[in-house]
């Protein structure tokens, strides 16, 4: 069968050439079985299963037959009848049967349904320390520095060593960094991602992020790779290889200064995955507000949606935290250390939202105010009737000689405000 469907694949990573056979030679059983045929789908189902599990782990077989349901949504499209067809448990329409019937094994669901809940509780329970946060910094700097002197030399640099550079000191990843992410100057500490961050499920958002040193020196950088390695025209399995290459100039150049995690997929060396964690953990210890959440901030700047009261959707990139050693030397600080020197700015998704609580906390005291105020002058009823008999000329006989602020139920502010006009009687 010819592979029809992958002209029509659209956006997002298409399959390698030992998944496109299995998806080939699927589609054309497929062909000739209704929703009815319970034994030979369950069948198909399994070997399925079988021919992944050759090829990959466990956990990311359902990764492939996400790229099966995707060919099969393409395959039959204009192909449904009554007899292929079924209506999707959750979404409500119909489809072909294949895409719920052909699915991820339930063992192998409840396997990884297990190992996350492991890995969340880990993260909950478990940091890594970065002892030396400036070390891996002036690394990061060393590496894109030389890369830049490199290309005012002799009009080339490396893109791995930038981009194994940028994938610490700005937090992008392999494929945003050579290929997608659109960044321009924003302040001397930050810029914007204006286009080109992956995961946003077809939502385009420009948001301001950190740079942990001088934004010109970063996207100068950046433009040189921009301006010496050419990956628009790629896709994304050709653009592979190459992110291949970058991460293992994060492994050669970061190993030494970045520890690894070791706790469920035995770990043995740095990644660029780990890398935008550390620049979150730097990011909050450089630039976050004091009173702002850690987990706030890091969504912000990974241009994370609001959704208030979660905070799971940032739990990945908690993986590491400052070291003691570190905040000592910051003289206890724990986020915020650069924060008032000249040109470190508070990011504008956090600092509008500060301005905003600053607004209602002085509008809620300025309300506080006039509602005392309000409750004092409940006490000026008296006090004008007093002073109307003193215009009216009342002798001081005929005034109750007993009258005083305390008898007129006056209150401490009037109180006060009385203290330097009135003439006690003697």
């Amino acid at each position: 069968m010819s592979s029809h469907w992958l002209k029509e694949w659209g956006q997002g990573k298409p399959p390698s050439k030992w998944v496109i056979e299995i998806i080939d030679d699927t589609l054309s059983r497929l062909e000739g079985m209704t929703k009815e045929d319970e034994t030979a789908i369950a069948s198909l189902n399994k070997e399925i299963t079988e021919k992944f599990l050759k090829k990959v782990k466990p956990t990311s077989v359902k990764n492939y037959y996400t790229y099966l349901h995707k060919a099969v949504r393409i395959h039959f499209k204009g192909k449904l009848t009554p007899f292929n067809s079924i209506k999707h448990p959750t979404k409500g329409i119909s489809e072909h049967f294949a895409c719920t019937l052909i699915d991820t094994p339930n063992d192998i669901k409840a396997m990884n349904l297990g190992l996350q809940r492991e890995a969340l509780d880990w993260k909950q329970h478990n940091v890594v320390t970065l002892e030396e946060p400036d070390l891996i910094v002036n690394r990061g700097r060393e590496l894109l520095e030389s890369a830049i002197a490199q290309y005012e030399k002799e009009g080339f640099a490396s893109y791995a060593d930038i981009g194994a550079s940028l994938a610490l000191l700005v937090g992008l990843r392999p494929g945003e960094i050579l290929r997608d992410a659109v960044l321009t100057d924003s302040s001397p500490y930050t810029v914007i991602l204006s286009q080109g961050q992956a995961k946003t499920r077809g939502k385009k958002r420009a948001y301001e992020m950190p740079t942990l040193i001088e934004a010109d020196t970063v996207l100068k950088g950046y433009n040189i790779l921009r301006n010496t390695f050419k990956a628009d025209k790629l896709n994304d399995l050709e653009l592979e290889v190459y992110k291949n290459n970058l991460r293992l100039q994060v492994e050669a150049n970061f190993s030494g200064f970045v520890p690894t995690l070791s706790r469920l997929n035995e770990e043995t060396t740095v990644n660029p995955q780990r890398l935008r964690a550390v620049y979150d953990a730097i990011a909050v210890f450089y630039y976050c507000p004091p009173q702002v959440k850690d987990f706030v901030y890091i969504k912000a700047i990974n241009g994370h949606e609001p959704t208030p009261g979660k905070a799971d959707a940032a739990m990945h990139y908690l993986d590491y935290q400052i070291g003691d050693g570190a905040i000592f030397s910051a003289r206890g600080q724990r986020q915020g250390i650069k924060l008032g020197q000249p040109g470190v700015k508070i990011i504008d998704g956090i600092a509008n939202k500060l301005e905003k609580i600053d607004y209602q906390s002085n509008l809620t005291t300025q309300t506080s105010r006039v509602k005392e105020e309000n409750t004092n002058e409940n006490n000026s009823p008296a006090l004008m009737r007093f002073l109307k008999k003193e215009d009216q000329g009342t002798t001081p006989e005929a005034a109750p000689l007993d009258i005083t602020p305390e008898v007129l139920g006056l209150s401490p502010e009037w109180l006060k405000r009385l203290e330097g006009v009135m003439i006690p009687i003697s």
